[in-house]
């Protein structure tokens, strides 16, 4: 199954970091689960646990790189890279600190992929 090949849908979930270190600056940290890497992009692929055994939330940064601008490119590329990540023997980073404001660059949508 090609990533142009997978169907998304809406879902709404509320989860909780597994664990969250509050920052002076207003930001916060969580800690890393995993990293990987993949041979199609230049930044380390981040899997940080949430209160729910088997769900991960998947942090790929595009600092620096060209990110994708309609939802289903975005949808597509991430999918293309997750399904190249390997996981590395031993993990580089330990927690990942998101600075404050935390906010999403674009809304949520639902995308049609063909």
């Amino acid at each position: 199954l090609a990533p142009s090949e997978a169907v998304l849908g809406r879902l709404f979930v509320t989860l909780d970091w597994l664990s969250v270190r509050s920052r002076e600056d207003g930001g916060f940290e969580v800690p890393v689960h995993s990293v990987g890497h993949c041979t199609l992009h230049s930044h380390p692929v981040f899997f940080v646990a949430t209160t729910e055994d088997d769900t991960f939330v998947v942090v790929i940064p595009f600092q620096g790189r060209p990110a994708p601008c309609a939802e289903d490119l975005v949808f597509s590329k991430c999918t293309e890279l997750i399904r190249n990540t390997s996981p590395l023997d031993v993990a580089p980073y330990k927690t990942l600190a998101f600075v404050e404001p935390f906010v999403c660059r674009s809304r949520p949508q639902t995308s049609e992929l063909e």
